[in-house]
């Protein structure tokens, strides 16, 4: 019986070192932590890389933000004019955020946040046609 060569034995060897690394591939994803494996209140900041978290990643508790309450404001546009919607957040409480759109035109809706008050507007409407403004307020 004639023996395997050297270049045989040294591809049967990179072949077996290919299948074992890719067979623990699976096991080294499948031994990750997700979070529904961790219990609450067992991660704190120390454990969260810097800058890797947003604002709106967290709860509204979390961001300080408490009585949250939803202001709407519609406003019909006559055809070939233009109108806005305010909507002012009540006493002690400031824009969390806010979303314009309108109905029946193919106009864009611009949102604009000051504080306490939001407008939203359309600079072209093909009117008649509605802008409506949603605005979620809270207390810091």
């Amino acid at each position: 019986m004639k023996p395997f060569s050297r270049s045989t034995l040294v591809a049967a060897a990179l072949l077996a070192g290919v299948a074992v690394l890719s067979s623990t591939g699976g096991a080294v994803a499948g031994a990750l932590i997700t979070g529904a494996q961790i219990k609450d209140g067992t991660v704190s900041g120390v454990d969260i890389k810097d800058a890797s978290l947003g604002r709106t990643d967290l709860a509204p508790s979390a961001r300080g933000i408490t009585g949250l309450t939803i202001v709407n404001d519609t406003t019909a546009i006559a055809s070939g004019d233009w109108e806005k919607a305010t909507a002012t957040c009540p006493s002690g409480r400031k824009v969390v955020s806010a979303e314009g759109w309108l109905y029946n035109s193919r106009g864009a809706v611009q949102v604009e946040i000051a504080g306490t008050t939001a407008i939203a507007w359309s600079p072209i409407v093909e009117g008649p046609d509605t802008v409506r403004l949603k605005v979620l307020c809270g207390a810091y």
